[in-house]
């Protein structure tokens, strides 16, 4: 069920991105141009889906979360996501 729920954001995702050029509203006069500075900026993703592509930010927050008491131990990624979403 994990594996097919990533599979169902992700394609949402492509979904919208395919159609986000035309969804900018007439009245932005430079809304392409925005667009674009902020591609440039922080990609074409700027929020990616999946444990790899995430896995730095994540470790972070167990770090955080054990030095800062919010667990009682030091979690590993691996065991905080079903097994068939970590290749993702």
């Amino acid at each position: 069920m994990a594996f097919n729920l990533y599979t169902g954001f992700v394609k949402a995702k492509e979904h919208f991105n395919a159609k986000l050029v035309d969804s900018i509203p007439s009245a932005l006069f430079f809304g392409r141009e925005y667009l674009a500075m902020t591609q440039g900026m922080f990609g074409n993703d700027p929020y990616p889906y999946g444990v790899n592509a995430n896995r730095k930010m994540l470790e972070t927050l167990i770090d955080f979360s054990h030095e800062q008491g919010l667990t009682s131990k030091k979690m590993k990624v691996e065991e905080l996501f079903a097994t068939s979403t970590l290749d993702l």
